[in-house]
């Protein structure tokens, strides 16, 4: 008998306060994938997406915005795949953990993804290349800045590259649960997740909306400090702190959903 949304949600919630090492995993990973991004786009490039730009009146922005767009989402696929999914198997298996009331340790934690990562690093290769395509939405109108329809035609490009990838995303995103906390095969868990997404579509959109309304409030709360060049370290602290808590959160919440329809 599957427990109701808001239950589940709230034994996470409890799940991750009882055992705080439960963010230890993603902590590393948000720590390795900034210093790879850093490393492959530069600072001069970084500079391109700072936050401050978003607030200027500037229509070619959604023009800049595509050539480190399409690098970061690059290193994000091949990235996640090879490098991540041993932390997002060390996340999950933590998650487990303290959703059965068990202490986390996280050096377990780290075993265990290492055991799961063949596994994850495979589905996740698989999902990755479904989601690549995304991408190709911005091509069309890269060459249409001085035309009078093209800010149009980049903002319709973003928009269906946000939607495809956001879709895919939320289509596949019970694969890693099956594997990480069912302890399924790469075929056994793209079956069974996409099952689940079929079976309990309500419930998982519901939990995707909550997700993306608390990340929205947690970017909200960063935004001030990064528009301050004298606060930025700041900002990008409560950013990272930010991130760590969320994506913990939403590992937990998924996980306490897992096992109460399994």
């Amino acid at each position: 008998m599957s427990k109701p949304l808001g239950r589940v949600v709230e034994e996470g919630v409890r799940a991750w306060r009882r055992e705080p090492r439960v963010n230890v995993p993603q902590a590393l990973q948000q720590a390795v994938s900034l210093g790879g991004l850093f490393l492959l786009l530069g600072e001069s490039m970084m500079r391109e997406v700072e936050p401050a730009r978003f607030l200027q009146v500037d229509p070619g922005l959604l023009f800049d915005m595509v050539p480190p767009f399409l690098q970061g989402f690059s290193f994000y696929l091949g990235f996640y795949a090879l490098v991540n999914s041993l932390f997002i198997g060390a996340s999950i298996a933590a998650a487990g953990m303290a959703s059965r009331g068990e202490p986390v340790k996280v050096w377990v934690s780290l075993r265990r993804g290492a055991r799961l990562y063949p596994r994850l690093a495979a589905s996740n290769a698989i999902i990755n290349l479904l989601t690549a395509p995304g991408m190709l939405f911005l091509l069309p109108s890269l060459g249409l800045r001085e035309d009078p329809r093209g800010l149009l035609w980049m903002a319709l490009g973003w928009l269906a590259c946000i939607l495809y990838i956001l879709g895919v995303s939320i289509l596949f995103w019970m694969v890693r649960f099956s594997i990480g906390v069912g302890d399924r095969g790469l075929r056994e868990g793209l079956r069974e997740g996409l099952g689940l997404f079929r079976r309990r579509l309500a419930s998982i959109l519901l939990l995707w909306l909550l997700v993306l309304g608390v990340g929205i409030l947690l970017g909200l709360a960063a935004l001030p400090f990064l528009l301050d060049p004298r606060l930025a370290p700041v900002g990008y602290g409560v950013e990272f702190a930010g991130s760590v808590v969320f994506t913990t959160l939403i590992t937990v919440w998924f996980t306490q959903f897992y096992l109460s329809v399994e």
